[in-house]
């Protein structure tokens, strides 16, 4: 926590404390047995499904059942019991998972206040004593309420993520809701049917435990084989690159930039992924050329139909992602990375802005490396000579926003560096051969 600034530390102390605040107030009061056991079914659950998140196929990232859990909560039971339920949750969560103390309690705090205001709101807008989908006012109270808890409690942990990361704070939340929206929705279907079962009897609720561990399985089995295939497309690009000593690695320190690029212009999670396997695996197309072992050697000669070759390798490298569902959209990326942002050297009629994104991002980070490597140097670090050789393609080859964006963050790590230990500037690994 030291590594916040003094503002930011004081709001997680003001989070924990408002967590404390709200979860005393709805006590003293006895615990019927019905609702002890109530608390302790929905803690299991919630525990077992905080530190077993559903994987998603496709995409990065996984699912955390546990608010669709703490719904349940507000809906079968009062709001100080679910706000209690909440901070069990996530206090067991945390030290199964070992995170650091203030983590834990500042988690509990926001989902306690999450928790707590949309108890509060289902409660007075909505009959606590029917289900949420049995009159059009309590489907409105379970909309507002639920809406309510993962709004606040967003908003509460997206401060610190935007403080720890330097992104504005609109933006990160904009971003995080554009990638958790449809999850929340359905984490709500969830809990409106989980406590229907439950109305019905304790057994039921327990049953929908069977197809969910089902899915459970299956999409763990489904996300390993995923995962296993990527793994093998980006050892055969790490392949490739060693095959030269020219390319040692290239590719991997193309992906580190365009990420660093990706998250300062606010990508999503996901697209952030997308750029990183287009930058692991963007020299594939390669494999067409004649003698790959040659092919970017300093002062080499190429026949005529390697140099051919060479210059359709970003269209052979996107018709291998197209192919592979889990790099298919890291295709467009690959195949216009090559083309000029003034429109002079492109594959279609395109310039400029119309050249995607992620295209132009891989574009900056991929001449920067080459010019490193050129200059003997393969470095993450600031290559003066290599950001000057940059600065030449500003506005023909390279787009000038994405340009000056990549230089003030190796501008900025470079002064990090200088203020860490000036040592560090020397590090750069040189290229051998």
């Amino acid at each position: 926590m030291k590594r916040f600034p003094r503002i930011i530390q004081i709001y997680i102390l003001a989070t924990i404390a408002g967590g404390g605040v709200a979860l005393v107030a709805g006590f003293p009061r006895q615990i019927e047995q019905a609702e002890l056991i109530l608390l302790a079914a929905l803690a299991v659950c919630g525990v077992v499904a905080g530190m077993h998140r559903l994987p998603l196929t496709g995409r990065h990232g996984t699912i955390d059942l546990t608010g669709g859990i703490l719904l349940m909560a507000v809906f079968l039971t009062d709001t100080s019991l679910a706000c209690l339920l909440g901070a069990i949750v996530t206090v067991l969560s945390g030290a199964l998972t070992r995170r650091r103390i203030w983590n834990v309690l500042f988690n509990a705090g926001a989902e306690v206040l999450g928790i707590g205001l949309a108890g509060f709101l289902y409660h007075v807008l909505g009959d606590a004593e029917a289900l949420p989908l049995d009159s059009w006012g309590n489907a409105g109270a379970l909309l507002i309420s639920a809406s309510s808890y993962w709004l606040v409690e967003s908003a509460l942990v997206t401060v610190l993520v935007a403080a720890r990361n330097g992104d504005p704070f609109l933006l990160t939340y904009i971003r995080n809701w554009q990638e958790v929206y449809i999850q929340c929705i359905l984490l709500a279907l969830l809990a409106v049917l989980g406590t229907a079962a439950w109305h019905q009897g304790m057994i039921y609720a327990f049953l929908l435990l069977v197809p969910a561990v089902s899915v459970y399985q299956l999409l763990s089995i489904t996300k390993l084989k995923q995962e296993q295939v990527i793994k093998a497309i980006e050892i055969i690009a790490e392949v490739l690159d060693r095959r030269s000593p020219f390319t040692f690695e290239h590719s991997q320190r193309v992906a580190e930039h365009a990420v660093k690029m990706a998250r300062r212009l606010g990508l999503t999670v996901n697209d952030v992924e997308a750029m990183r396997r287009a930058a692991l695996i963007h020299d594939m197309g390669k494999l067409g050329v004649d003698d790959p072992s040659n092919e970017l050697a300093p002062n080499s000669a190429l026949t005529d139909y390697q140099f051919y070759s060479l210059k359709q390798h970003a269209h052979m490298g996107a018709m291998i992602a197209r192919e592979i569902p889990a790099f298919e959209e890291a295709e467009e990326s690959i195949r216009y990375h090559h083309d000029w942002y003034n429109g002079r050297h492109v594959s279609r009629e395109h310039s400029a802005d119309g050249i995607p994104l992620g295209a132009r991002i891989l574009a900056v980070a991929d001449c920067y490396d080459c010019f490193c490597m050129a200059n003997g140097e393969a470095t993450l670090t600031y290559d003066p000579k290599a950001v000057e050789q940059l600065q030449e393609l500003k506005g023909s080859q390279l787009d000038p926003t994405i340009l000056a964006l990549f230089i003030s963050i190796l501008e900025a790590e470079r002064a990090a560096a200088m203020l860490a230990s000036p040592s560090l500037l020397q590090t750069a690994s040189p290229v051998t051969g």
